[in-house]
C-alpha cells in the first residue's frame, strides 16, 4: 500500500524530531514531512527511507501493524483515530484503546517486544511513522527524550482506562460517552465517518441498540447527520454522557428499548 502525502502542516519538525531524523525530498513542498515522494512500502523504497520519520496517510481500515509481530517503528497520530484491538476467545476483535491526535501507537517496538495489539484506522487522518532507530538516536542526543517516552506510555494506560469507562452502563450512555469523546477529540466541523458496526463493536452493543440511540439523539437535536456521517454533536451530549446508568435509562421515553 502506498503512503500518500498529507496536507502540509505549519512549518516545523514532526513530534519535535530534528531534521536529521526526517525523510526529506526537494521535489514537493518545503516542509520535510509533507515533501514525501510516491513510493510503495513493499516496493521501490529509497535506501535511506526506512531510517527516517515520514508522514503517512491513515485511510479507514488500514492496518498499521498486527499483534504478535515484532516491529521496527512507532506511529504518532497527527489526525484521525486508530483503534488497537485484540482477539477474544470467541474470535471476535475487542477494542482496547483509541489513539487520537498526539497519541503514540506501537510503543512495544521500542522495547524490542512483539506488538500486543493490532492497530487499525477507525477514522481517517495522518500519522508520523518513526523508526525505532531514530528514537534510540534521539534518546542519545536529547535528555528529555526518556520523559517523552514515559509520557507516551502513561497516555496509553489512560486511553485504555477510557475504553473501560465507555463500555459500561446503558446503551444510550455508552453511545453518548463515545460521542462526547469524539466531540472533544476531532476538529470542529469535521465529518465523523465511523460505521455503526464499528461503534457497536467498540461499545459492546448490537447495531440495533446503536441505531436506537442515534435516533433518540437526533430527535433531541443532540446530533446532526449528513448521510451516514455525523456532522454535528451538541455540547449537551456531555450531560447524558455523565449520567449514572440508572438516570440515563430513566431519561429515555417509555417504549424505548436499550
Amino acid at each position: 500500500m502506498a503512503d500518500s502525502a498529507s496536507t502540509a502542516p505549519p512549518s516545523g519538525s514532526c513530534c519535535g524530531l530534528p531534521e536529521w531524523a526526517l525523510h526529506e525530498t526537494v521535489e514537493r513542498g518545503t516542509n520535510p514531512l509533507c515533501a514525501l515522494p510516491d513510493w510503495d512500502e513493499v516496493g521501490a523504497v529509497p535506501p535511506d527511507a526506512a531510517k527516517k520519520a515520514v508522514r503517512i496517510s491513515l485511510a479507514r481500515d488500514r492496518r498499521l501493524y498486527a499483534a504478535g509481530h515484532v516491529g521496527d517503528c512507532v506511529y504518532v497520530v497527527k489526525a484521525g483515530i486508530v483503534k488497537e484491538v485484540v482477539a477474544a476467545e470467541d474470535g471476535k476483535s475487542v477494542v482496547v484503546r483509541l489513539v487520537t491526535a498526539g497519541g503514540v501507537s506501537g510503543l512495544e517496538a521500542v522495547a524490542g517486544s512483539p506488538y500486543r495489539h493490532s492497530a487499525i484506522v477507525l477514522h481517517p487522518g495522518n500519522a508520523c511513522r518513526i523508526p525505532v532507530a531514530v528514537i534510540k538516536r534521539y534518546e542519545e542526543l536529547n535528555p528529555e527524550a526518556a520523559n517523552d517516552m514515559c509520557h507516551a506510555w502513561q497516555q496509553a494506560v489512560e486511553d485504555a482506562e477510557r475504553i473501560l469507562h465507555m463500555t459500561h452502563g446503558a446503551a444510550q450512555s455508552r453511545v453518548a460517552r463515545l460521542l462526547q469523546f469524539l466531540r472533544e477529540t476531532l476538529p470542529p466541523g469535521e465529518l465523523i465517518r465511523i460505521r455503526r458496526a464499528d461503534i457497536a463493536g467498540l461499545l459492546g452493543l448490537t447495531e440495533v441498540s446503536v441505531a436506537r440511540a442515534f435516533a433518540e439523539f437526533r430527535k433531541r437535536g443532540l446530533i446532526g447527520q449528513r448521510g451516514w456521517s455525523i456532522s454535528h454533536i451538541d455540547p449537551q451530549i456531555a450531560t447524558l454522557a455523565a449520567m449514572h446508568p440508572t438516570a440515563a435509562e430513566a431519561s429515555v421515553p417509555s417504549g424505548r428499548v436499550h
